[in-house]
Formats: structure tokens, sequence, C-alpha cells
């Protein structure tokens, strides 16, 4: 069986999240777009040598990020598991409230999802000439 690759997960999930709303109603996605939270998840992280010389650069700099965020994660796991089930149950935090597709935990993740937005709508502004110069003219 050949391996599917998906180039795009999050646009599937999006895509999933709509086919379910269809054939499974009371089936819902959740996509939690976490920070970095206090975990032992960076300090278990066994780096292999370097093979390639061309990464070792970027390799160095993850490394050294790595060592900078170990027992500096400004989110603590305990919460965030707690809201996760509460956004999946619809109870605590999330109670009587629409949970989105997206929720950011952690205001790192926040952060992060904003200036992806920001980024997206620069390039839809910067953009938005091409993108509607490619329309059938009526």
């Amino acid at each position: 069986m050949d391996q599917i690759q998906l180039t795009n997960p999050i646009g599937a999930v999006e895509c999933l999240s709509k086919e379910l709303a269809i054939f499974a109603p009371g089936l819902k996605v959740l996509m939690v777009e976490p920070g970095y939270f206090r975990t032992s998840a960076f300090s278990n992280i066994k780096h292999v040598p370097d093979r390639v010389e061309t990464y070792a650069q970027f390799n160095a700099g993850v490394k050294q990020f790595e060592q900078g965020v170990v027992g500096n994660e400004p989110g603590d796991a305990a919460k965030a598991v707690e809201f996760m089930i509460d956004l999946v149950k619809g109870t605590g935090i999330a109670a009587g409230k629409t949970v989105p597709l997206r929720v950011p935990l952690g205001t790192d993740g926040l952060g992060r999802v904003r200036e992806k937005c920001q980024e997206m709508l620069k390039i839809c502004d910067d953009w938005e000439e091409v993108a509607r110069s490619t329309d059938i003219k009526k």
C-alpha cells in the first residue's frame, strides 16, 4: 500500500471538521494550538550527531533554544490538560460556549496564532491585486 502524505494537514483537519458536521453532527474536531508547557518533553530529547554538515548550524540553534526553554516554559501543563478536557466535554471554561475548531493555549501559543494570522493578512494585502487578476473577466 502506498503511503499517503498530507502536504497540508491543517487543511485536511478543517475539511474533516466540515465533513463530520454533515455526517456525524455530534462529533466535533478540536485543534489545540499550545505554547510551551512545563513538562519534561524538552529535557528528554536525545539528539543524534549531525549527519549533514549543512544542518549543523541550524541544529546547534535548535539545541540552544531547547536549553533556554527547559525549566522556563510559561505554561502550566496541569491547567492545559484540565482546559483541554473542558473543551472536549463542553464543561468548565467551555461551558455554554461554542468551542471553535482552533483554540490557542498559553500566552506564547496565543502569540504564535496571532502572528500567523497577521502574516496571512499581510500576504492577502500584498497579493490581493494578483489574486483578483486571475478571475475570468465578465
